[in-house]
């Protein structure tokens, strides 16, 4: 009897060692898919701590200035270097010459208007100026399409929206279990929205990376593409990885999340179908009345 009960307990550690690690990979797989889903949202709004390097899109011209026009779902960064040297004049170091203005919101403003609001509190001489604006009127109706019909803002802030909502069911879910009707409607409702919020993940991450592809004529290796004489598109940088990790994080916090309740009772798997038979049952009954 004695070493039948000894037997047990590395049994028992084994299971409560992986149960800690399934629970640290759920905790930290939301905190990092509510940090990434924030980056992918605030992305050129502002040209602080890099947040203007992440782009969905970016238009350039590159003649007397380098100019730079750079795109996120909502805010739009301008770029433009060597504005205050002379045309002639070399520079070792542009960078130190390159100013950069953003806006958060670029929806809102008339087209005849943003032209102004981008340049207008850069410190830049006359023939900047004059290139800066010329290259604005020719790219800012670009990408307000861009904004509007290729890159949909509206994916990334619902999946936003409902991986915290379906995380905060599933974590109340799991605190305690019940066979009330209100807690399997809940539980059924949680699964939903995870299934919802997935999808718009995955299809966010893969959507974005085929327009892009298709803006570039089709060609997944070809980072850019001759628009005009001296304008071109180039495709995103660093938001294309976010909105992928992004996809991936959510899938292993809900595989996690899944793993977890499964483990909690070898049954939960049926349990969570039988939920959905029963509401599914409740429906029908309801609809015959």
């Amino acid at each position: 009897m004695a070493k039948g009960h000894n037997s047990k307990k590395p049994a028992g550690r084994k299971s409560s060692g992986w149960n800690f690690l399934f629970a640290c990979l759920v905790a930290l797989s939301y905190l990092a898919g509510i940090v990434l889903g924030i980056l992918v949202l605030i992305g050129c709004i502002s040209a602080n701590a890099g947040i203007d390097r992440l782009y969905i899109a970016e238009l350039r011209s590159n003649q007397t200035y380098d100019l730079s026009l750079r795109v996120g779902y909502f805010g739009g960064c301008l770029s433009i270097a060597n504005t205050t040297q002379n045309p002639g004049r070399s520079s070792n170091n542009s960078s130190m010459d390159q100013q950069t203005k953003c806006l958060a919101n670029l929806r809102s403003i008339d087209l005849d208007d943003l032209s102004e609001e981008f340049y207008e509190d850069l410190s830049l001489t006359s023939e900047a100026q004059v290139h800066a604006k010329a290259t604005l009127n020719a790219t800012l109706p670009l990408l307000r399409h861009l904004q509007e019909d290729v890159f949909l803002w509206e994916l990334p802030l619902f999946h936003f929206v409902l991986f915290i909502i379906s995380g905060v069911m599933l974590f109340t879910a799991f605190a305690g279990t019940s066979h009330k009707r209100r807690y399997r409607t809940v539980l059924v409702i949680a699964v939903l929205t995870s299934a919802f919020s997935l999808s718009l993940a995955l299809v966010t991450a893969i959507g974005s990376l085929q327009a892009s592809n298709t803006l570039l004529e089709g060609a997944k290796s070809k980072n850019q593409r001759v628009i005009s004489a001296d304008i071109y598109l180039l495709r995103a940088g660093w938001l294309d990885h976010l909105q992928a990790s992004l996809a991936a994080v959510a899938t292993l916090f809900y595989v996690s999340m899944g793993v977890l309740f499964a483990r909690r009772e070898p049954e939960g798997g049926k349990n969570i179908f039988q939920n959905f038979q029963w509401i599914n049952n409740g429906f029908i009954s309801t609809k015959k009345w």
